[in-house]
């Protein structure tokens, strides 16, 4: 029965197309973290791994023991998230952190949506830019702070709050559940 279901997983994952490796990701989120200056925060470099894996992590063997893939847009970002993180006011740190480390041609107010959701390095600023900003509805970052968002060093405290502030109310999939599984395998 189990390898029937092995079987039945890779054909599925058939369906989906690599663009990334897990190192790649792995890459990508500290060298958004660093960028960003919030290398620091270990729990918050955990989380935005999950969030990847939650998101987008795959088997491309059609295993279910372990995520080794993920899809182009790893962190699923929408347009209407990545343009809170071009436009609000309380970024606004975190954006010139953005254009001074990452020593940018173009601001990030001016990178396209398809621009960010092709690089996984891009997509993962803008993935943790997101969620401080929905997090923290009322505090700006400022100069010289790394950040107080405060991840919780649980995995049931770090699903609770990609449910909370990441994940959309559509997808009827993504659950608590959903993130701890997918997150521990």
């Amino acid at each position: 029965m189990k390898l029937i279901l092995e079987q039945w997983r890779h054909f599925i994952n058939e369906n989906y197309k690599a663009a990334h490796t897990h190192e790649e990701i792995v890459s990508a989120v500290d060298r958004a973290l660093q960028i960003l200056e919030l290398s620091n925060n270990k729990n918050l470099r955990i989380f935005m791994i999950e969030i990847a894996v939650t998101e987008s992590g795959f088997n491309s063997k059609g295993l279910s023991s372990s995520y080794d893939s993920h899809v182009e847009n790893p962190f699923q970002l929408m347009g209407p998230a990545i343009n809170s993180t071009q436009t609000t006011w309380k970024l606004k740190t975190l954006r010139r952190r953005v254009e001074k480390n990452a020593k940018m041609t173009n601001p990030w107010s001016s990178q396209t949506v398809q621009e960010i959701r092709s690089n996984a390095v891009m997509g993962a600023i803008a993935a943790t830019m997101y969620i401080i900003h929905r997090s923290q509805p009322r505090a700006s970052v400022s100069e010289g702070e790394t950040t107080d968002l405060n991840v919780p060093d649980t995995i049931s405290g770090r699903a609770k709050l990609w449910d909370d502030y990441y994940n959309t109310r559509t997808d009827e999939a993504g659950t608590v559940q959903t993130y701890i599984t997918k997150n521990t395998v």
